[in-house]
Formats: C-alpha cells, sequence, structure tokens
C-alpha cells in the first residue's frame, strides 16, 4: 500500500521519518519543512487519502528532488487496529531503521462514532493507534539508536499536558465516551492519555525520545472539519487571537526532532516530555496524576484489553 513518489540514488546515510496524517495541517507542514531543511531523508507519509496528498506533491516534489530526498505515501486508516499492524508489517519488511515518528493524525467529532471494530474512534486514532504503533516500531526506533548512535524520536502531537480543568484525568468508567459523549471532552481525554503514555514509554524505553507536544488551537487544520458551523465560528474566532498556524507548529517539532530540542531546554533549565507551544515545558505540579506510574501501568493494561478485543494481543514489556 506503499507508493514511492520521489527517490535518490544517493545511499548515504540518511534519516527515516515517518509523519501520520501527513497530508494536510500540521503533518503536511513538517513534511514541507523536512524536505527544506533537511538533507537527504526519507520521509514516510501515512494517510488516509492519496488524493489530499496529491494536491500539494508537485510542490514538495520540486524540493524533494533538489535535497535528494525519498517521499513515500502508505495509505492506511489508523483508526482501525488491524491497519495500524499492517502499517508497522510493510515497514518492517523494509528492515530500514526510523529516526522518527510524529503522530499528527487526528479527528474531533460532535456525536460519538464507533470503527468498523467496535472503539470509539477519537479514542482509537489518537490514543490506542499512537499507544500500538508507537509499541510495534519500537524495534526500528532501537536499531537506528545501535546502528547511527543517536537517540531516535517519537513527537505525539496532542495537548502537552496543557489540559489542567475538568476533566484533569481520566474518567476510567467513560474512556470511549460510554456513558456520556461530546467532541472537546473526547479531545481532552486522549491528550490525558497521550501524556501518560508518553511519560511511561520515557520510563520503558530510555533509549528513545518521547515527547508530547501541544500547540494549542491551530486555525489551518482540518481537525475541527465534522464539527458543526457554529462550533467552528466560534473556534475561529477565538483562533485569531490565540492561536497559531501549522507552519509555527511545525517549527516547535523540528526543534525537537532535528537539534533535540537541546537549546530550549538548556535555555529553560529544564528537561521533560510534555511540551506545549513554544517549547514551554509543562507544569507537572498540575498534572500530578499523570505523573504517577501507577496511574501510567493501569492505562497501559487497560489498552491492552481494548487490543484484546479486536484479537490483537501485546506484552508491553516486551519489544517485538
Amino acid at each position: 500500500m506503499a507508493t514511492a513518489t520521489t527517490s535518490s540514488s544517493d545511499r548515504r546515510r540518511r534519516r527515516h521519518y515517518l509523519i501520520t496524517g501527513g497530508s494536510e495541517g500540521i503533518g503536511a507542514a513538517l513534511v514541507s519543512q523536512l524536505v527544506a531543511t533537511e538533507q537527504n531523508p526519507k520521509i514516510s507519509i501515512v494517510g488516509r487519502s492519496r488524493d489530499k496528498f496529491d494536491k500539494y506533491q508537485k510542490e514538495l516534489l520540486t524540493n524533494a528532488e533538489q535535497r535528494q530526498c525519498c517521499l513515500t505515501f502508505y495509505q492506511y486508516d489508523l483508526s482501525l487496529m488491524h491497519e495500524v499492524k499492517a502499517l508497522a508489517a510493510e515497514l518492517e519488511k523494509s528492515a530500514e531503521p526510523l529516526h522518527a515518528i510524529v503522530h499528527c493524525a487526528g479527528v474531533m467529532l460532535p456525536q460519538r462514532t464507533v470503527t468498523k471494530e467496535g472503539l470509539e474512534t477519537v479514542f482509537a486514532l489518537q490514543f490506542l493507534a499512537r499507544f500500538y504503533l508507537n509499541h510495534l516500531l519500537a524495534p526500528l526506533l532501537l536499531k537506528n539508536s545501535h546502528e547511527q548512535e543517536e537517540k531516535p524520536v517519537v513527537v505525539v502531537v496532542s495537548a502537552g499536558g496543557s489540559i489542567t480543568r475538568h476533566p484533569s484525568q481520566l474518567d476510567w468508567d467513560n474512556l470511549q465516551g460510554e456513558k456520556s459523549y461530546n467532541g472537546v471532552h473526547a479531545l481532552k481525554h486522549e491528550s490525558i492519555a497521550n501524556d501518560m503514555q508518553m511519560l511511561r514509554y520515557q520510563q520503558l524505553h530510555p533509549k528513545i525520545e518521547w515527547y508530547c507536544y501541544g500547540p494549542g488551537y491551530v486555525g489551518d487544520t482540518q481537525l475541527l472539519a465534522a464539527m458543526p458551523t457554529a462550533f467552528r465560528w466560534m473556534a475561529g474566532m477565538a483562533g485569531h487571537v490565540i492561536g497559531i498556524s501549522a507552519q509555527q507548529a511545525a517549527k516547535n517539532i523540528m526543534l525537537l526532532l532535528v537539534d533535540d530540542g537541546q537549546a530550549k531546554r538548556e535555555e529553560t533549565n529544564h528537561q521533560s516530555v510534555l511540551y506545549q507551544r513554544g517549547l514551554k515545558a509543562a507544569d507537572e505540579r498540575k498534572i500530578k496524576r499523570r505523573m504517577q506510574t501507577e496511574n501510567q501501568e493501569k492505562l497501559f493494561r487497560v489498552s491492552q484489553e481494548l487490543l484484546k478485543t479486536v484479537d490483537i494481543t501485546i506484552d508491553m514489556y516486551v519489544v517485538p
């Protein structure tokens, strides 16, 4: 299901980036910046629609050929766990190490919907798929660490510890909106879960850099496309005051990918897993429950049980 759109005969060591949701919004902005600044990278882009990628690939191809890039498009629906598994299997076939994964794929929905696997769509796409893909691709990330003697990086684009008001913790009895649902709550819920998974992964796999980045409101994305017109209008008005562009968000992510955030961490004298707009480290005093190992462990156990409902069994403590 992969399509290579550009390739280079140059076989020198190259960094390999996997960008989910790379056909639009922050993901597409990040791909553009990688093409413009990185020399000889391989960029694997994951999306549901090849048509969306085709809309901007001509511009990318011009720059990519100049910088000897290799762009490959993978068409998968990451709200489905078996498609996540198939994507990982396709990447593993190449046996090529990964330098970085950036999870940008996301959606906000006004009503509760479930995938054909029976999982709530927002939680499946924006938390469980990321959790599962991180687990499956850990070997390719660690292979990069061994072969190239540099730490690979995983970035989840979510909230970066910025959700500190209700709900400020997981509702274990309503993880998938089974009892009550609204779009804003669902987005906050997956954000809290993503904070917890990245904090836990940092402990489990210290040879990989794990980051959760929250850009806040980003106006030029399709995240709110399914929401009612009035909601999008109000969000847009607020965004004119407090929002940033996808390109600005991508610049923050680039600091984590290319420079490993080192300059920013030295400036703030703080090393964190959770970062917000401008790479401001999260205030850990406001998210104490997310910092507790027992809560992170509980989330991992619950996630494993959810995967079992779609006939997938994993052991989080064994690298596949």
